[in-house]
């Protein structure tokens, strides 16, 4: 899944976590610098203590279940807010198609972009919260007011350590998203053999074949709900890197011809997942075999690294781009993201993208974080390609150069045969592909019986 726009600050919720297991993340409400931290002496300016806790390096987000600006009268805090936050410096943003901010003009627009209820569903930049989702938009106007309101309580205030520690997952919450993606990596290779064996033979529309991969999950034992609203497009639509097939106005088919693109994801009480399949649903063009493959290069390079403990996202971003690259060519959003634990499918502060975040620090790759891997080619009118899996930090191996880290693959799912050119990779990332794809075999076929069991046999086959 990919996020819309690169947001400063850390939009981070309380979530669920293992029974037994405390929640990492302080809950402080107040607006009086010295109540939150004894011995503070500095003084609120005009802004407020929430501008005092920006300065110091803090960031802020709010705490959902009861906080005014989201249970409380919208259009009435836009009103008061709007001029006032850009006196702040603050701003009410929206997301772009071209992952970029975009501003919002008014306070009309703001209304449009909010509606009139406080909480809304499924966006995509949504985070997990008692079964809540929180679009991108209410998100963003959510961080603006934090920075810009001087007396706003119950705001959840988090400090870059506390959000670190809350990225690298502990011993017993790997163990648990490893057996999540076990759970989803037999929801969606059931759902690979439907499609594929059904394509050209039953009407089945985006929509339709996105509502059937989340039958599947719902299969499976502990499935909370999707993790953000699917993407499932078909032919050109995939070039749209932010498509949403459930707000067009009219249904698409699938043919038995090209790509469609499907990036989706599940919440299970195990852990939240995030993975994205291109599928060449019958014959695919030249140009199609070509780009599948070279996307798919740069997928297998970032996912066999190895790299020294300190390294950052940017330093190893270039492996994923770089068969592109070679042909000037380039995909126009991040190449990783974070993932929380049963919590927003996008969580910082790690991310994969060789452009530096204005004002925000670069961080380090730490062992037990989870990172996506998902590179893209978009060709407008014609077709999109991505390939994403998620990745756990591990340690590789400590010499006298000191200690390196390497990435494990969570994702379980094996890419399609039909739309490489084997021709086009080279030994290492065929060996890296077959190495993988057994992987797949070894972990999802005890969970597959008959027909389904005997197409990840041929899927999952050495090239």
């Amino acid at each position: 899944m990919l996020f819309p726009c690169q947001c400063d600050a850390q939009l981070c919720h309380i979530g669920g976590r293992n029974a037994g297991d405390a929640p990492r993340l302080p809950q402080i409400a107040g607006t009086d610098a010295g109540k939150l931290f004894p011995g503070f002496q500095r003084q609120a300016g005009e802004g407020g203590v929430l501008e005092i806790l920006r300065d110091e390096g803090l960031f802020v987000a709010c705490h959902l279940p009861d906080h005014p600006v989201l249970s409380g009268d919208v259009t009435g805090v836009l009103d008061l807010g709007l001029q006032s936050l850009r006196q702040h410096g603050g701003d009410l943003l929206s997301p772009a198609d071209d992952a970029r901010h975009q501003r919002v003009a008014d306070l009309g627009t703001a209304q449009q972009l909010l509606g009139n209820a406080a909480l809304g569903g499924g966006g995509k930049t949504g985070g997990f919260h008692g079964g809540a989702q929180v679009c991108g938009a209410q998100m963003r106007f959510v961080q603006a007011a934090a920075l810009g309101f001087q007396n706003l309580l119950g705001v959840l205030v988090l400090c870059p350590a506390v959000i670190l520690h809350k990225a690298v997952k502990t011993e017993a919450e790997q163990v648990n998203i490893r057996a999540a993606h076990v759970k989803d990596g037999v929801a969606v290779c059931r759902f690979l053999y439907w499609l594929k064996t059904c394509v050209g033979y039953e009407e089945i529309t985006e929509r339709s074949a996105a509502a059937k991969l989340e039958s599947f999950r719902a299969e499976q034992a502990d499935y909370l709900g999707a993790s953000f609203d699917p993407i499932a497009a078909y032919g050109a639509h995939a070039a749209i890197v932010h498509y949403d097939p459930a707000q067009q106005a009219e249904e698409t088919y699938l043919a038995p011809r090209g790509l469609c693109l499907f990036d989706t994801g599940g919440h299970y009480l195990q852990g939240t997942t995030d993975i994205t399949r291109t599928v060449a649903l019958g014959p695919v063009t030249a140009d199609e075999r070509r780009l599948f493959t070279l996307v798919l290069r740069g997928h297998l390079r970032l996912s066999q690294a190895r790299f020294p403990q300190g390294t950052v996202g940017q330093d190893l971003d270039i492996l994923a781009r770089q068969p592109l690259w070679e042909r000037g060519l380039d995909f126009l959003h991040g190449t990783g993201h974070g993932v929380g634990y049963v919590l927003s499918v996008h969580e910082g502060p790690q991310r994969l993208h060789w452009r530096f975040t204005p004002g925000s620090a670069p961080c380090a790759l730490q062992a037990g974080m989870v990172i996506s891997n998902e590179p893209g080619y978009y060709q407008a009118g014609a077709f999109g390609i991505r390939h994403e899996n998620l990745l756990l930090v591990r340690p590789s191996c400590e010499t006298e150069y000191g200690a390196f880290l390497r990435f494990e693959n969570l994702t379980m799912v094996p890419f399609d045969r039909d739309a490489i050119d084997p021709a086009l990779l080279t030994a290492e990332e065929r060996a890296a592909l077959n190495r993988y794809h057994r992987a797949v075999w070894e972990t999802i076929s005890p969970h597959l019986a008959g027909d389904e069991r005997a197409w990840l046999k041929a899927a999952t086959e050495a090239l």
